[in-house]
C-alpha cells in the first residue's frame, strides 16, 4: 500500500532535539532570507562567513552586492523573474566576496510559503568547478601535443600510437587495416624558388585539402617534412588505392598559392602478425618506386 507523502516522518521529526540542529545549521548551511525587492533580511553566519562579510553589513542590502561582475545583470534579472512567478530556480553562479575573491555557488532560490519573501541557499562548489577547469586545460594540453604545429593535422607521435592501437585491434579482429604514406613532389624546389613561407603555405593548403578528403575513422598527420601519412581501419588494398588516387587527383587539380602541385602516394595493407614498422617500411618503398617511376602517381604493394 502506497503511504500519504505526509506519512512520511522527516529528518527533523525524527530528530530527538531539533532545536539543538539550529546553531548547526547558522555555521554550516548559507542561507539568505530575501523581501519581495530582493533586499536581504536575515542571513546565517555560514552565507556572511562564505561571503567575506559581517552580517550586520550584509542586512538591508540587495542580494546583487555579491553578483561578480562578469556574471550578466540580465542572468541575474531572468531568475528573479521566475522568483516573482512563484518559481523555485537552482544552478550555478559566480559569486564574489568582499576581499575581491571569486566563488563558484550551488545556488537555490524558492519562495517562502505564506509569505512575500524568499529563501536562497548557497554551496561553495569552487573547488569542483577549478578542477574541471583543470581537467579540462589538461585535455586542451594533451590535443595540442599531438598537433602539428605547422599543418594542425596529427603529428609524428600521434600517428606511431594510432598505428600501434590499429594493428593490435586489426589483428585481434582479423580486420582490414590499410596504410597510405604521400609525399609533396619537388618540395625542395618550392622552397628554393619560393621561400620557406610559401613552401609551408603549400604543406598548410594540402594538408587541409586531404584532411577534408578522409573518413573520421581515418588518421591523417604530417610524419615529417613534406610527407603524410593515412591510417584507414577497415579498408583494404583496394579500398586505399582507390582513396589515394583521389587524393592525388584532388592535389593536382587544386587552385594552390602557387599553382600546380602533385603529391606521389605509397600504399599498403597490413599482414597479420607482422611489427607495425614493418607496415611503414612497406608503404614507404612503394612511396620510394612512385618517386622513382616519374611522381604524381600511386603505386600499392
Amino acid at each position: 500500500m502506497k503511504k500519504h507523502p505526509d506519512q512520511h516522518p522527516t529528518f527533523f521529526q525524527n530528530f530527538p532535539d531539533p532545536e539543538f540542529l539550529f546553531p548547526v545549521l547558522d555555521q554550516h548551511v548559507c542561507l539568505c532570507q530575501l523581501d519581495a525587492h530582493g533586499m536581504i533580511g536575515n542571513v546565517s553566519t555560514g552565507f556572511a562567513r562564505l561571503c567575506g562579510y559581517d552580517r550586520s553589513e550584509l542586512l538591508g542590502k540587495p542580494l546583487s552586492l555579491i553578483r561578480h561582475p562578469k556574471m550578466s545583470g540580465k542572468h541575474f534579472q531572468r531568475i528573479w523573474e521566475m522568483a516573482l512567478a512563484n518559481e523555485r530556480w537552482e544552478g550555478e553562479l559566480k559569486i564574489l566576496t568582499r576581499d575581491g575573491r571569486q566563488i563558484w555557488v550551488d545556488s537555490y532560490l524558492c519562495p517562502l510559503p505564506d509569505s512575500d519573501g524568499y529563501i536562497a541557499v548557497l554551496k561553495d562548489v569552487t573547488g569542483h568547478r577549478e578542477l574541471e577547469e583543470t581537467i579540462i586545460k589538461l585535455y586542451e594540453v594533451k590535443q595540442l601535443s599531438m598537433l602539428d604545429p605547422l599543418t594542425q593535422v596529427y603529428n609524428r607521435y600521434k600517428l606511431s600510437e594510432t598505428l600501434k592501437k590499429e594493428t593490435t585491434r586489426a589483428q585481434r579482429y582479423r580486420s582490414h587495416l590499410s596504410f597510405i604514406f604521400l609525399d609533396v613532389d619537388h618540395f625542395k624546389a618550392i622552397n628554393d624558388e619560393h621561400g620557406h613561407n610559401r613552401g609551408d603555405e603549400v604543406l598548410r593548403q594540402i594538408a587541409e585539402l586531404i584532411k577534408n578528403m578522409l573518413r573520421q575513422s581515418d588518421t591523417f598527420g604530417r610524419w615529417g617534412g613534406e610527407e603524410f601519412i593515412i591510417v584507414l581501419p577497415h579498408a583494404s588494398l583496394d579500398d586505399a588505392s582507390m582513396k589515394a588516387e583521389q587524393l592525388r587527383l584532388a592535389v593536382e587539380q587544386a587552385p594552390l598559392s602557387i599553382g600546380s602541385i602533385t603529391c606521389s602516394f605509397g600504399v599498403t595493407e597490413y599482414q597479420l602478425g607482422e611489427p607495425h614498422d614493418q607496415l611503414i617500411q612497406r608503404a614507404d618503398r612503394a612511396l620510394y618506386i612512385a618517386k622513382q617511376t616519374g611522381r604524381n602517381r600511386v603505386v600499392a604493394l
